[in-house]
């Protein structure tokens, strides 16, 4: 039998921060892809350090005023038809992930949101359904000696 390809590696949360934007109709919409599984590859990159995978699950939430409230949708799948306006938005705050792995290395994820949209639909907190486009980057640091 062949070598694995990679490995699953223990890590310790160091942060993990809400990135904050501020959407035209005053809802901030909080977001973070925090890291569930890290695996260290048998492959080293380029420069001869590890490489690593990982796997996230991303998280979203908004603080909604009041006067955008509405009904609860009964049918919680958005369609293409669901998707009402793009929205402009400012960064509120931009933060960096960030976990030690069990061999000394440090790894960093960045979730950034490049497009957000309205939709018609209202979660069971009565909030507006906000649709999202983001990219997670990544970065990381030499495992300790």
């Amino acid at each position: 039998m062949g070598e694995k390809e990679e490995e699953e590696i223990d890590f310790e949360i160091v942060k993990e921060p809400w990135n904050k934007y501020k959407l035209e109709d005053g809802t901030i919409l909080r977001l973070k892809n925090p890291v569930i599984k890290a695996f260290r590859l048998n492959k080293p990159d380029q420069f001869g350090l590890p490489t690593y995978r990982f796997g996230g699950q991303t998280l979203i939430s908004a603080l909604v005023p009041r006067e955008l409230m509405g009904t609860p949708a009964n049918v919680e799948k958005i369609e293409p038809s669901d998707i009402s306006t793009e929205l402009k938005f400012e960064v509120v705050g931009e933060d960096w992930c960030e976990y030690k792995l069990v061999d000394g290395a440090v790894l960093k994820t960045k979730t950034v949101v490049t497009k957000i949209f309205k939709t018609k639909k209202f979660n069971n907190f009565g909030e507006p359904v906000y649709w999202c486009s983001w990219q997670v980057l990544t970065d990381k640091s030499k495992p300790e000696k």
